[in-house]
């Protein structure tokens, strides 16, 4: 890493690579312990991977379980269900 004129650091990121990173990380879920806070992460993780809500599941009118072998492009033999 070297320091530019501007006395900002730079890396071997591009901008959209820069762009992509986010601080704070974790879904707010209250947490008090470290093991708490990683599966905050996780969390967060899994919610913007698949496009979850991060809300209760409680308050949804959705499938909890979505099909995850449509969603990739697999294609289950017809006498077999998920």
């Amino acid at each position: 890493m070297t320091t530019g004129s501007t006395g900002c650091v730079k890396s071997a990121l591009t901008e959209t690579e820069l762009a992509r990173l986010r601080s704070p990380i974790g879904l707010d879920l209250g947490a008090r312990t470290p093991e708490e806070t990683a599966l905050s992460i996780a969390a967060e993780i899994v919610s913007l991977r698949w496009g979850g809500s991060g809300q209760a599941l409680t308050v949804l009118d959705t499938k909890i379980h979505h099909d995850v072998h449509a969603e990739l492009g697999f294609e289950l033999p017809a006498d077999l269900t998920v």
